[in-house]
């Protein structure tokens, strides 16, 4: 056809097309139906367009083809069409062709039905497109075909499911000439792969019309088939058939053949394929590749003549083996399918043959990874870590040959053999070595691994380690395959199996028996039991599988590994080896294999612990620090140089011994497999335990050195799971590097000691999973361990002290099996690399663990048998620490793990008691063999202490620890405690040493006896007495005596025991009565030991707790007679101790004793109060008494030799020094105080319902106060206090009547009669004693010896006696109900007057603020006296009189320290200033209360107390403080107070009594009344100058009591006629010196001096005046100027301090004189008479002495106050007025007489003498007698002194001078009321003058 006509004939069926198309889009769709009339119509552009060559035509058909395919719009019958229509477009460009594939794609895919010829079509077409030389379209095309050969064959696999009919099949020869119908799909598939497989062998084809196929890509879409529908092929025979005829013969052929690199990399990936997918299904074909694999591996090694394989032949073939062994199910049939078939193996266990026909193919392929692996040892390299670090350099050489029987001991067997041939084969291989080699991922890995490189032509560069790297992850992966399979199984069979009700979960199961699994039982796991063709075999047949293939080849996989691991592998590789050892072992262990287990146990522990590293740390450590190795080491050999040196580890001084990091992981992993497999390992424990010894011994030793390399601050957790399944394939996954910053393996990372230890601990924790038989198996190894060890050293040390195998007992070291004999020690040490004569080691390894282990299965020693673990535990625990050949360090930790095991036990006990009885009794009897030491030096019943020494320092401790233990366990468990207080209270007194022989014991052995003299002291006695009945019953016989010597040792362990009894008393209440009695004596026991204080609690804590149980026992009315006995039995031990030797033994024996008594004496009865009374009270007393007289008599005796004490079993060991001595005395006046005490205790208690009722009452107190009184007398002072408060309160105990009961009602007559005896023998006691405090009232000197103050009574002894006495008053006057006779009474008080001055006491009480105890209590003794008794008024007050003067009169210093000289220790007083103050107003108190009884006025009594008052009242401001912190008034204020009221009363009434009442008492009252305001008025007050201005006013404000007083209470009645003259002018004088205004009183003195010429002139006028009446002369009656010439003076004069005093005084005086009142007028009138001469006597010495001084000075003006006195006395003169007479009186010779009435005027005197006898008469009398002087003041010519004075009170008498007196200069206006004026000296002398001119009748 033309061009032209092709064109019309295109453009004709396109517009045709496109008029379809154009249409509604329903006909256009339905012209797209294949099956469309006009599919044809638009098909037909299409194939023109690609007819026409053109090539963007063609492209634009094929595109628009490609789319009509793809929608379905092509009819089936076009089908040949396109595909012709595409073949003859193929010879266009590439981009035709590529268009072409992706329609033929889309056509096949699109139109299934396409097969057969037309199939055949398209695949050809693609088939000669891959054979184009462009790529693109080449590789184009050959991934069509893989497409569309993967379509067709899923065709087949749609097919199978559909039922598709039989017409549809088609008839087809199989290879082996059978028939088979096909369907259309399958004969598809069935002919291309056939095809295929024809291509690859170079044959024709008989479906592809294709002459020629490359065989390579021909071997790639077999394997891409085969890889996706391996399944499909397992279903259809036919296809089987295919591979079994045509493939393998094929595979065969070409790997037999010259080996071209890509032919034969795609032939082994096919093999691989075949392998993996059909090994069942052409089994024998497997097995042929399979030995071709094998083959092709080992002919490089094998030594076969044939030329060795190429490199990448070998590696092609490692690396489908290494797939092959990532398949464990693969590895599993391949045994079962060749293996297992083959008969019991041979010698040679690596025989390749077999005698069935079938090959030993797993047993070859071992043998050649064995083979591969150590072919090339220097590509590999060494470790330099395996073997150690710190070690000498032929370590490595040495591996073997330094322990040919390894760490592990197999006996001898195949495990030993195999191990040991091991490690000859690395030791012999390790020499060939050389430094430069390694094996790693990193280095030696492939970055694609050889049979992946599809691409490549020729071999790649192999690295040359990369076939020894397949050949390590081989032997990895099958270890690991036997482990991912067995484990899961292993574990739902044994731990996750169905339990029955109450079964406990399984932990630690033990090994799996196989044997007994059904043979078909399938075991559902987490990840199923397997899948392929055996997915529904059993799994125990495939569990019987893996144990074969371990049984059979773990000797090559041991050798294999052993190699590999010491190699120079990179970190993940060397995990991976390690996990695989670990995985190896794990199986073996599963399934029982102890053989393999033990033996990979064996080559294990030999690379995590190096023998020689062991064996060079002890050298290291006896080198330490001095560059080499100390003599005691193995001598180094000479040696060639090996690698070692090369790598740095050559010399043995670069490090410490230790272990290296891969060392440590090892270990690790050892640790780890021993823990998952502990269950199972029954003996085999033994060497693994031996291994973690050395190991802890290592890390310890090093830890204590440089530390080893790795990271130290990580810890490993290797937990013990079963290892994960390895995801291997043909391809295997790359791990981290090993390139810097890259993460290493978490194993390594944290590969520390720390980490080790740890997960020693682990293991040993996991202990209390296994169960009751592993538990002991493990046990029993660990016992055995430390049995050895112990025994080694044992020998050791025997060895080097020089003693050889007879410093041995062998007997000691092997109870039970638990040590072993000498003869196994040498073999031991070599065995364990420790050379023990130079490590001393402080613990044991097994022995720590032992204990570890033992606490963590507490409970299993407690509820399980004791044949499980506690007898071998206890066991060797206790022949460990009785071995007397072990080293003291193991001894004493055997003891302490023995201790803690029986505290936890008794902790953890269930509440059935008979289990509680069994476990206690276990523990006791075990703890007892390590406390009690056996007399004789044997062993008890089993034999614990045969090696004990008594007194060793070993031995010692180990109790020690024991009472330890025994104290823990009561103090924790003690309450539920049902069995073995015998054996408890047994070992107790196992450490209480006995007292020395000869003394006494106890006090049960002693009685004392008691002679009673009234005349003399109490004499002691002691005899010996019987033995108590039952006093040791149930006791055993005490142990041979020890000594008595302070041993430290044996104190310890009665503290530590002591302890324990303690808390056995706490829980007292569980106790029987046999062990009561057992706790009493031990208790007993321990008092009498040397610590004092455990003697002291033993005899006052535990003692008493005992007391309080027996009592509470006592309750129960059946056993109250038997716990009686018993109680008095605890008395009797207590008493022994309470005259102990020791001071604080023996007070709290004595505390503990009478406690007990008074806490239970309420439920006593007579009798037992009459046995306690006498056979324990009383020989108490009597003993102490006789120890502290004993010291008395031989104060001054020389020193006596020891002398036992009563009951103590000690002896005294004399002092030398005299303070010791006396502290020793005072030691035992303590006691018997304490002991006085406490009887008074008791006697206060019980005398009244009890005692007092006991027939021997009288009796006994007659001895208890004799005993009171000899203790005051006899012995030293400071127990006369205790005894006499004992006597108090028994005194105060008496029963008394009460107050309404009256004659015996209520109160029996015989107790009457007691107590009156009683209290009188009291009184009788207390009157020797006072007689005592009487006869020592003399003051003793400052340097009194030492014996005189020893003697003296204290103030408290003095306070006892005062309260005895006061107690004993209280009965008696209950009793008699009144006061005591007056002769009793008088002495009491003298008793209490000497208990109260008694100065020679050793201290006082400070007595200023208050009374001392003594002052009170004698005040209040007598206050409590009845004064209504005739005389005690009297008595009473005379004594408080006396006490009133005790501060001014009996006042005395202290002596504060005896041995002190110094003044400081005088300085204190003993002042009653206290007792002063209290005393004075009580003394008021009482006279006010008896004023009106005449008795007290005339026995002296009120002068008594007025004398009392009259010392403070002179004192004045010389009385001492009356306080010291206080502000108590002075104590003459106090005085002053009380006498001016007693002045008051008696005053009064001392004129009422009248006849009654003698003159001289009144006389003599009177008379101490105006000596005392005497004393008052002129007191010395110069003192009070230094006063403020205030206080000042405020004391002389006080004195003015004193002249009140006088005023209103004595001048009144003073006057009386029976109060002598004397009296009254003795009144006078007093008033005339206060009156005085000058201290020095110079003027007074020179005007009344009767010698002075002044007071002869003043006479002389005075004369004159009196002889005037008589005299007629008239010269006579002239008064003469008085002259004063030589009497002046210009002195001033000192003032007296308080001069309104003296005006007080002086107005007093003034008011005695005057007629100022209207009381009875006799009496004052006699008063005035007699004091008017001192009146005008005072009154003439101050004008007199005003003149003559006036002349002197001139205008020199004159003091203040003498201006004052003037002026006051003029004044006063001036205003009084005189009684009438009184004056004449005066001058009289009888004053008293003309007092009252004076005798008429005798009118026949003279003028002049009859105006001065009636002047003298007169009011103003007194101015006349001043008439001379007066004249001389008015006649004075200078001014004299002036004041203002009110002119309404001019002439009116004032009491106070200064109310009236202004002194000069006062210039203060007058008021308006009271006018004054201004006068003077002058003007007042000339208004007297005035006045007595008109009294004279004159003006």
């Amino acid at each position: 056809m033309s061009s032209l006509t092709f064109l019309v004939t295109e453009l004709q069926a396109a517009e045709k097309s496109l008029a379809i198309l154009r249409s509604s889009p329903e006909y256009a769709t339905a012209g797209l139906s294949p099956d469309s009339p006009h599919a044809g119509d638009l098909l037909r552009p299409v194939f023109m367009g690609c007819a026409t060559k053109n090539a963007k035509v063609v492209a634009i058909s094929l595109g628009s083809l490609q789319r009509l395919i793809a929608m379905r719009a092509v009819p089936l019958s076009a089908v040949p069409a396109i595909i012709e229509t595409m073949t003859d477009a193929m010879s266009q460009g590439v981009d035709i062709q590529l268009r072409i594939l992706q329609t033929l794609v889309s056509l096949i895919t699109n139109y299934p039905s396409v097969h057969g010829v037309q199939l055949g079509d398209a695949l050809l077409l693609c088939f000669k497109l891959q054979d184009s030389r462009i790529a693109v379209v080449s590789s184009t095309a050959a991934a069509t075909l893989r497409q569309l050969v993967m379509f067709v064959v899923d065709k087949m696999v749609t097919e199978d499911r559909q039922e598709e009919t039989p017409n549809s099949q088609i008839d087809t020869v199989l290879p082996d000439g059978t028939m088979r119908l096909l369907g259309p799909y399958a004969r598809d598939t069935y002919s291309v792969f056939e095809d295929l497989c024809l291509l690859a062998n170079s044959e024709r084809p008989h479906f592809l019309k294709l002459d020629h196929l490359h065989k390579t890509f021909a071997l790639e879409l077999i394997e891409s088939v085969l890889t996706n529908y391996h399944d499909l092929f397992r279903k259809r025979s036919e296809l089987l058939l295919l591979l079994q005829h045509l493939l393998c013969p094929l595979l065969l052929k070409s790997l037999s053949d010259r080996h071209v690199f890509p032919l034969t990399l795609r032939c082994t990936r096919v093999v691989f394929l075949l392998l993996k997918q059909f090994s069942h299904e052409l089994q024998t074909e497997a097995e042929v590749f399979l030995m071709l694999l094998i083959r092709m591996v080992g002919d490089e090694s094998d030594g076969s003549d044939h030329p060795a394989q190429r490199p990448w032949v070998r590696v092609l073939a490692m690396e489908v083996i290494r797939g092959l062994c990532s398949d464990a199910e693969l590895i599993r049939n391949i045994w079962d399918r060749y293996d297992a078939l083959q008969p019991p193996p041979s010698q040679d266990p690596n025989t390749p043959t077999a005698s069935s026909g079938a090959s030993k193919v797993f047993a070859s392929l071992l043998t050649t990874l064995k083979r591969l692996v150590t072919e090339k040892p220097a590509i590999l390299g060494v470790s330099s870590q395996m073997f150690g670090i710190g070690v000498s350099s032929h370590s490595s050489e040495n591996v073997s040959t330094s322990g040919s029987g390894g760490i592990y001991d197999v006996g001898g067997g195949i495990a030993g053999m195999v191990a040991n041939a091991a490690s000859a084969t690395v030791s012999g291989v390790v020499g060939m070595i050389g430094s430069g080699g390694g094996l790693g991922v990193q280095g030696a890995a492939m970055k694609l691994q050889c049979i992946d490189q599809l691409d490549k032509a020729d071999a790649p560069p192999i690295p040359e380690a990369y076939i020894y790297l397949l050949g390590v992850q081989c032997i990895v992966a099958l270890c690991e395959g036997l482990a991912s399979f067995t484990g899961p199984l292993y574990t739902a069979i044994m731990v996750q199996r169905p339990r029955s009700a109450g079964e406990p979960i399984v932990r630690a199961p033990g090994a799996l028996d196989v044997d007994a699994l059904p043979e078909d039982e399938t075991i559902s796991t987490n990840n199923g039991g397997g899948s392929g063709s055996n997915a529904s075999t059993g799994n125990a047949r495939q569990l019987r599988t893996v144990r074969a293939i371990v049984d059979n080849g773990w000797p090559a996989l041991l050798a294999a590994l052993s190699f590999v691991i010491v190699t120079n592998l990179s970190d993940e590789l060397f995990v991976d080896v390690l996990t695989a050892y670990q995985a190896l072992i794990n199986v073996a262990g599963m399934l029982g294999l102890s053989t393999p287990r033990d033996a990979l146990f064996t080559s294990l522990a030999k690379f995590a612990l190096p023998a020689k590293v062991v064996a060079s740390l002890d050298s290291y450590s006896s080198g330490a620090g001095g560059g080499g190795i100390s003599a005691g080491a193995e001598p180094t050999t000479p040696r060639t140089a090996t690698i070692a040196d090369g790598f740095g580890f050559g010399s043995s001084q670069a490090h410490a011994p230790g272990l290296s990091e891969r060392n440590l992981v090892c270990l690790k992993a050892l640790v780890s497999s021993a823990m998952f497999l502990a269950g199972s390992l029954g003996e085999s424990w033994y060497a693994i335990l031996e291994t973690l010894q050395n190991a802890d011994y290592v890390l310890r030793a090093r830890a204590a050195g440089p530390s080893t390399p790795g990271p130290q601050s990580r810890r490993a957790s290797l937990m013990p799971s079963t290892p994960s399944k390895a995801s291997m394939s043909l391809s295997p996954g790359e791990g981290p590097g090993q390139g810097q910053g890259q993460a290493r393996h978490p194993l390594l990372a944290d590969a520390d000691a720390e980490g080790v230890q740890n997960a020693i601990t682990r293991l040993f924790e996991a202990s209390k999973n296994l169960e009751d038989g592993a538990f002991h198996d493990f046990t029993k190894a660990l016992c055995k361990l430390s049995a050895e060890m112990v025994g080694m050293q044992s020998a050791a040390s025997a060895d080097s002290a020089g003693l050889g195998s007879a410093g041995v007992d062998e007997e000691a070291l092997s109870p039970g099996g638990t040590l072993s004999p000498e003869s196994a020690y040498a073999h031991r040490r070599r065995v364990s690399g420790i050379h023990l004569p130079k490590t001393s080691r402080s613990s044991d390894f097994g022995l720590e663990r032992l204990g570890t282990i033992a606490m963590l299965n507490i409970h299993r020693l407690i509820y399980r048998s004791p044949d499980i673990a506690w007898n071998t535990t206890t066991t060797h625990l206790l022949s460990v620490l009785g071995h007397m050949g072990a080293p003291e360090a193991l001894r004493l930790q055997a003891a302490r793990i023995l201790d803690e095991i029986l505290v936890v036990v008794p902790r953890n006990i269930s509440s059935n008691r008979e289990l509680q009885a069994d476990v206690q009794q276990r523990v006791l009897a075990v703890l007892a063999q390590q406390v009690i030491l056996p007399a004789s030096g044997g062993n008890r019943e089993t034999g614990g202490f045969g090696g004990f020494v008594a007194g060793s320092g070993t031995a010692n401790e180990i109790r020690k620890m024991g009472l330890e233990t025994l104290h823990q366990i009561l103090q924790a468990s003690g309450h539920t405690l049902v069995v073995g207080w015998e054996t408890i209270f047994e070992m107790l007194g196992s450490v209480c040493k006995p007292p020395t022989t000869g003394l006494v014991s106890s006090a049960s052995a002693v009685s004392l006896s008691r002679t009673l003299s009234v005349d003399s002291v109490i004499t002691l006695s002691l005899h010996a007495a019987e033995p108590s009945a039952g006093s040791s019953s149930g006791r055993k016989p005490p142990p041979s005596p020890l000594g008595y010597t302070s041993e430290k040792a044996y104190s310890t362990l009665v503290k530590i025991a002591f302890q324990s009894l303690k808390l056995v008393c706490d829980a007292i209440a569980l106790l029987s009565a046999d062990h009561l009695r057992l706790c009493i004596s031990t208790l007993g026991q321990f008092g009498k030991q040397a610590d004092t204080n455990i003697a002291l609690t033993a005899a006052e804590s535990l003692l008493w707790s005992v007391s309080d149980s027996i009592q509470a026992k006592r309750k129960d009315a059946d056993k109250e007679r038997e716990y009686s006995a018993i109680w008095m039995d605890l008395l009797v031990e207590v008493l022994g101790l309470c005259s102990d030797a020791r001071a604080e033994v023996r007070n709290g024996s004595i505390q503990t004793l009478f406690r007990a008594m008074q806490l239970y004496g309420a439920t006593l009865g007579d009798d037992t109060w009459d046995e306690c009374v006498w056979k324990i009270t009383f020989p108490l007393l009597d003993a102490l008494s006789n120890e502290t007289r004993r010291a008395l008599e031989t104060h001054d005796a020389p020193v006596s030799p020891p002398t036992p004490t009563l009951a103590s079993g000690m002896a005294t060991i004399p002092e030398d020094a005299s303070s010791s001595d006396r502290e020793r005395e005072k030691a035992w006046d303590d006691s018997k105080a304490l002991a006085l005490q406490s009887i008074g205790a008791i006697m206060a208690e019980f005398l009244p319902a009890h005692l007092v009722r006991l027939g021997s009452f009288a009796r006994a107190w007659q001895v208890f106060v004799r005993h009171v009184q000899d203790t005051v007398l006899l012995d030293r002072r400071s127990l006369s206090a205790p005894a006499l408060l004992c006597l108090e309160q028994a005194v105060k105990a008496l029963p008394r009547p009460s107050q309404s009961s009256s004659g015996s009602e209520g109160y029996p007559e015989e107790t009457r009669k007691k107590v009156a005896d009683a209290w009188l023998q009291a009184w009788e006691a207390c009157d020797t004693v006072g007689g005592a405090v009487l006869q020592g009232g003399k003051m003793r000197s400052a340097n009194a010896p030492l014996e005189e103050v020893l003697q003296a009574f204290s103030q408290e002894s003095l306070v006892a006696l005062v309260e005895v006495i006061r107690s004993t008053r209280v009965v008696s006057r209950a009793l008699t109900r009144e006061e005591w006779p007056l002769e009793r009474l008088t002495r009491l008080m003298e008793i209490l007057k000497g208990v109260l001055t008694y100065p020679n006491s050793p201290e006082y009480r400070p007595d200023i603020d208050g009374l001392t105890p003594s002052q009170s209590v004698v005040m209040n003794t007598i206050q409590d006296v009845d004064l209504s008794r005739s005389g005690s008024p009297s008595l009473v007050m005379h004594d408080l009189s006396e006490f009133c003067t005790l501060p001014f009169l009996a006042a005395f210093s202290i002596q504060a320290d005896h041995s002190s000289t110094s003044s400081k220790a005088s300085r204190r007083q003993m002042t009653y200033i206290g007792l002063a103050k209290k005393v004075m107003p009580y003394l008021v108190e009482l006279f006010v209360r008896f004023k009106d009884d005449v008795e007290v006025y005339s026995d002296g009594t009120v002068e008594a107390i007025l004398s009392a008052y009259s010392i403070p009242i002179k004192l004045k401001y010389e009385c001492p403080a009356p306080s010291k912190f206080g502000k108590d008034p002075p104590l003459w204020k106090t005085a002053t107070t009380c006498f001016l009221r007693i002045v008051t009363e008696a005053a009064r009434r001392l004129s009422g009594f009248g006849d009654n009442l003698p003159p001289e008492r009144i006389e003599a009252i009177w008379r101490q009344m105006i000596d005392i305001f005497r004393g008052g008025i002129l007191a010395d007050c110069s003192v009070a100058e230094t006063f403020s201005l205030e206080t000042q006013e405020t004391e002389e404000n006080f004195d003015l009591s004193l002249i009140s007083s006088l005023e209103i209470d004595i001048v009144p009645h003073l006057g009386d006629a029976k109060v002598p003259d004397s009296v009254i002018t003795q009144l006078a004088k007093v008033l005339h010196q206060g009156s005085q205004l000058y201290k020095d009183a110079s003027l007074e003195e020179r005007l009344s001096l009767p010698d002075s010429p002044m007071h002869e002139r003043l006479n002389r006028s005075r004369n004159a005046i009196g002889a005037a009446s008589s005299s007629s002369s008239p010269d006579s009656h002239e008064f003469e100027k008085v002259d004063l010439d030589g009497f002046g003076s210009t002195a001033f004069g000192a003032l007296v301090p308080r001069e309104r005093f003296s005006f007080w005084c002086f107005d007093l005086l003034f008011l005695i004189c005057s007629d100022v009142t209207t009381e009875p007028g006799a009496s004052r009138k006699r008063v005035a008479a007699l004091c008017l001469p001192s009146l005008l006597d005072r009154c003439k010495s101050t004008m007199v002495g005003y003149v003559a001084d006036e002349a002197l000075r001139g205008n020199l003006p004159f003091p203040r106050a003498r201006e004052d006195e003037l002026l006051y006395v003029l004044r006063k003169l001036l205003e009084t007025r005189l009684w009438p007479g009184t004056l004449w009186a005066a001058l009289s010779d009888s004053p008293t007489e003309n007092s009252a009435s004076q005798p008429g005027v005798d009118a026949s005197l003279p003028p002049s003498a009859l105006v001065a006898d009636v002047v003298r008469r007169s009011a103003v009398a007194h101015l006349f007698y001043f008439y001379p002087v007066l004249c001389e003041i008015a006649s004075i010519p200078r001014k004299t002194p002036s004041t203002w004075v009110s002119l309404s009170s001019r002439n009116v008498p004032q009491m106070s001078a200064t109310t009236n007196v202004t002194r000069i200069g006062d210039h203060s206006s007058p008021s308006d009321d009271d006018a004054i004026s201004e006068v003077d000296a002058r003007i007042l002398a000339k208004q007297c003058l005035k006045v007595l001119g008109k009294e004279m009748g004159t003006g």
